[in-house]
């Protein structure tokens, strides 16, 4: 028979005398929110929470059914959203672009399995600030859910990868961004994303992933 260690027992016996539970994914995107928001407004129904001078917005709806937490960019549903039953266990992850008819990054829970498809570069914009009449500024952005660990590079060519520079996007919590300078004359762009270190053990998502895409400019 197996030993078991003594330590593991003893933490066994306090959590349940202390009442010490593990946080629920659900408890643990709320305190993400909440900890890097310019401001939280908490009614009986929802909180919200607001970033970026209220340009965007995260709210966390407390359905009785269901409990959603989801972005609003500019009036427009845009970035996370996260659909739990009333068990806080995850259903469904995006990361949505277009009032929930597009998304570009997804997780869903499939009999007792996550299943991901799309790609951690969720999105890109240009900065309109940059001028030149020979190159733009892209700005890429990559989702850090569900995990937290993220290197981005980047090639004209397939064979020779350049590091981005990522760093904390101010526009939302669990976002990335990099800005690069691109020539005006670039179609394509080929992209490899490691990511690493989920956030919370969901059943069927490995640990680490490597994921490469071809980006259309």
């Amino acid at each position: 028979m197996k030993s078991i260690k003594l330590s593991s027992v003893l933490f066994v016996i306090l959590s349940f005398l202390t009442g010490c539970r593990p946080k629920s994914l659900l408890t643990i995107i709320i305190n993400e929110f909440e900890a890097n928001s310019d401001r939280t407004y908490n009614t009986k129904r929802s909180m919200t929470f607001s970033y970026f001078n209220r340009q965007y917005l995260g709210i966390y709806d407390k359905g009785n059914e269901q409990k959603r937490v989801y972005g609003r960019l500019v009036g427009k549903k845009y970035g996370h959203r996260f659909n739990f039953d009333n068990q806080d266990l995850l259903n469904r992850y995006i990361f949505d672009l277009d009032d929930g008819n597009h998304y570009s990054y997804g997780i869903e829970l499939s009999k007792s399995n996550y299943l991901e498809t799309g790609y951690p570069c969720v999105d890109r914009s240009i900065e309109r600030s940059y001028k030149s009449k020979d190159s733009v500024l892209q700005i890429f952005f990559f989702t850090t859910f569900p995990r937290a660990k993220v290197k981005a590079f980047y090639s004209y060519n397939s064979t020779t990868f350049t590091p981005m520079e990522l760093k904390e996007s101010p526009v939302m919590p669990y976002l990335k961004e990099a800005r690069i300078v691109l020539p005006k004359t670039l179609k394509s762009i080929n992209l490899k994303v490691e990511a690493e270190g989920l956030i919370y053990s969901l059943t069927g998502l490995q640990e680490k992933r490597l994921f490469f895409e071809t980006e259309a400019l």
